[in-house]
């Protein structure tokens, strides 16, 4: 792994935005201690918290500073200074800009976050290779219009069903007004329906929309192609690409179009490192759940990571479950059942890395039973059984597509 040095910038939070932030959470303690002005107080003192937030997540009026950065096996350095340690980095990627340099996110363990502005997107690169950093590690956040406006096939039996409603409550509503009272509530879910966005969530395992309670949950190993146009992306779906998943994305002149850019390049990032789907190995075989209770399969799991006695016991080597842990080809289940045989055996910087993989999961299910498994890492096979069993019955509305 060659090591990276060259000159850059890096963005430093906005100290003063995050002090005047500071001083209008004081104020608003400071004025609800008063008598009489406890509810004013409060309310200022939860915009001050809101804006320290934002400032504190996004960084508005940054500036960025020159810098020395070097980046190697020892972890980020910017000035000879250690910025983040190897062992404390839990993954990084490329946004690119437009109009702007590309900026190089790599984050840490605790909240750890630093932004550094490259050059060129190759230049971005070189730094996440020299720290290791697989791109596909963590989960990114995005904003789309609304799915319909992708997907009008999916959603067209529900707006015919509304514009109908609409119509007919218009009609009839002044002579019956419970008609005409759901034509308004129709209009609104319609206007709701075509301006509300869709959040995106990209991750190791695939792509996650969240739209007005609907999700969707499409796997990398169903991607065969993402192709950007101007309006947005599109992502090929199947061998033959049978099926096509738009996500369109707002003109230059509107808001979270910036994104696109970087969504394209996290999507490509991500496909590329997922690669072809591996074939079921003995290992993952022998991770997988041949029916039975819940508690037997965690039982059977954690014996894993137990020297093997007798002919019929196995033992399985850490390193090959950290393997399947966070290869985002895997199946959920396999995936799973080697959480549940590492966490027991884990030291607590153990259990930040599996909280991490969990982290750069997209699929709901999956990343809340890597993270459940890592909390109640010492639980009785019995509690931890039934978590599992509580998250499998609520299910989560994901249609895999």
């Amino acid at each position: 792994m060659d090591a990276f040095e060259e000159d850059a910038s890096v963005v430093r939070r906005n100290v003063r935005i995050l002090g005047a932030s500071a001083t209008v959470v004081i104020l608003g303690v400071a004025v609800a201690c008063s008598v009489g002005f406890v509810a004013l107080g409060l309310w200022v003192a939860w915009v001050g918290l809101g804006a320290l937030a934002y400032g504190w997540g996004r960084s508005p009026g940054a500036s960025p500073r020159a810098a020395r950065v070097r980046a190697d096996a020892t972890g980020l350095r910017i000035d000879g200074a250690i910025a983040i340690a190897a062992s404390k980095i839990v993954g990084g990627w490329v946004q690119p800009r437009p109009g702007a340099s590309p900026l190089v996110h790599v984050r840490g363990r605790r909240g750890r976050h630093v932004r550094v502005v490259a050059t060129d997107l190759e230049q971005g690169r070189r730094l996440l290779r020299a720290l290791a950093i697989d791109p596909s590690r963590v989960s990114a956040h995005y904003w789309a219009m609304a799915r319909p406006l992708g997907e009008p096939r999916t959603f067209a039996h529900a707006g015919v069903l509304l514009a109908i409603t609409i119509v007919v409550g218009f009609i009839v509503g002044p002579a019956a007004p419970p008609i005409f009272a759901v034509a308004l509530v129709a209009l609104a879910v319609l206007f709701a329906g075509v301006t509300l966005p869709t959040r995106v969530i990209v991750g190791g395992d695939g792509v996650l929309l969240r739209w007005l309670g609907t999700v969707r949950f499409v796997p990398w190993s169903r991607v065969t192609d993402v192709e950007p146009f101007d309006g947005g992306v599109m992502l090929a779906l199947g061998p033959d690409r049978e099926e096509w998943l738009t996500l369109r994305m707002p003109d230059e002149h509107q808001r979270y179009q910036p994104e696109r850019d970087a969504m394209i390049e996290r999507m490509v990032s991500a496909l590329r490192a997922h690669g072809p789907k591996a074939g079921a190995a003995p290992v993952t075989r022998l991770l997988a759940r041949a029916g039975g209770r819940t508690r037997d399969w965690v039982r059977e799991m954690r014996a894993l990571v137990r020297p093997a006695q007798g002919f019929r016991a196995a033992s399985v080597p850490v390193e090959r479950l950290w393997q399947i842990v966070e290869d985002p080809r895997a199946e959920r289940e396999a995936r799973t059942g080697a959480a549940i045989a590492l966490a027991p055996t884990l030291p607590e910087e153990g259990r930040a890395r599996l909280r991490g993989v969990a982290d750069g999961c997209a699929e709901p299910r999956l990343r809340i039973a890597l993270a459940t498994t890592a909390v109640e890492a010492h639980a009785p096979d019995e509690i931890l059984a039934e978590a599992l069993d509580a998250l499998e019955s609520e299910g989560d509305d994901t249609r895999a597509g």
